[in-house]
């Protein structure tokens, strides 16, 4: 088996936010985990809190995210839209189909011309 380690970022602990967050890089993608900082409030615990371990969204990065979020809405969707915590000094829009309308996770839509250089690069 593979072994996946953190890539040159490590392990980064964000108290602002309440999260603790990992990037593993994958040939041509990645992989993030996030744990929620003990008393911490926010989507990242409640989600642990409602579902347990496991997988909790996948997130697209979205060249057009107003289209992308206009398209979900016009096909029935209720979208939650939200400002991305992830990633400590970066901010960038997400939009969230909930687990009940995704097959059990999140569907998360990330604009990518707002992503840190480093997520598109993959440099982490």
């Amino acid at each position: 088996m593979a072994q996946i380690k953190p890539g040159k970022s490590g392990i980064q602990v964000d108290e602002k936010s309440g999260i603790k967050i990992a990037i593993l890089p994958i040939p041509g993608t990645f992989l993030e985990l996030i744990q929620p900082l003990a008393g911490s409030k926010n989507r990242f615990s409640k989600l642990l809190a409602e579902r347990g371990e496991g997988l909790g969204w996948i997130c697209f990065h979205e060249e057009d995210y107003d289209d992308r979020v206009a398209t979900l809405k016009k096909n029935g969707f209720s979208v939650e839209e939200d400002i991305a915590i992830s990633f400590p000094g970066y901010q960038f829009r997400v939009a969230g189909v909930s687990p009940e309308k995704a097959g059990g996770f999140w569907l998360e839509f990330a604009n990518k011309k707002a992503l840190p250089d480093f997520l598109i690069k993959h440099e982490f």
